[in-house]
C-alpha cells in the first residue's frame, strides 16, 4: 500500500477560510462607521447643550422685564468635522415664554423660560436629514428690590 501524503488545504478548506475572514471585516468596517456616526452626533448633541447652557446664562444675566435681544433667537453657524470633511451645521434656537413677563409683556412676578436647540442630523449626499431637539428649561423671578 503506496499512501500519498498530501500537503496543503483542500478547496473547500480555502473558500470557508475566505467566507470567515469576510464576514469578520465586514463586522469591523460596520462596526467603525457606526461609532463615527455616534461620535458625530454625540458631538452635535454636546455642542447643542453648550449653546443652551451659554444661552441659559445670559438669561439669568438678563434684567427681568426688559426686551430679549435680538440675538437670542438668531441661528447659529458651528463648523464640524465628520469623516474628515469639514461641515457647517446649522442650530436653529427657540425661545418660549410661559406668560411673558420675563421679557416685559406682562406684570408677573414670574415666568418660565424654555429654550429649544434645533438641528438637522445626517451628514453626506445620500443622508436623510433627522430633526433633532434638545430643550432646557429656566424659572425667574423678579427680584424685589
Amino acid at each position: 500500500m503506496n499512501i500519498k501524503k498530501r500537503d496543503g488545504f483542500t478547496m473547500t478548506e480555502v473558500v470557508i477560510a475566505t467566507f470567515i475572514i469576510f464576514i469578520g471585516f465586514f463586522i469591523m468596517i460596520t462596526v467603525f462607521k457606526l461609532s463615527a456616526l455616534h461620535a458625530t452626533q454625540s458631538r452635535h448633541l454636546v455642542i447643542a447643550q453648550m449653546i443652551a447652557d451659554s444661552l441659559m446664562e445670559e438669561m439669568r444675566a438678563h434684567t427681568y422685564g426688559d426686551p430679549a435681544p435680538a440675538y437670542w433667537t438668531e441661528p447659529e453657524q458651528v463648523l464640524t468635522v465628520f469623516q474628515g470633511r469639514k461641515i457647517q451645521i446649522s442650530f436653529e434656537k427657540k425661545i418660549e415664554y410661559k406668560n411673558g413677563s420675563f421679557i416685559g409683556k406682562k406684570d408677573d412676578d414670574t415666568d418660565e423660560v424654555t429654550v429649544t436647540i434645533r438641528w438637522v442630523e445626517g451628514t453626506g449626499p445620500h443622508a436623510k436629514g433627522v430633526v433633532k431637539n434638545f430643550a432646557e428649561k429656566l424659572r425667574v423671578r423678579r427680584t424685589k428690590l
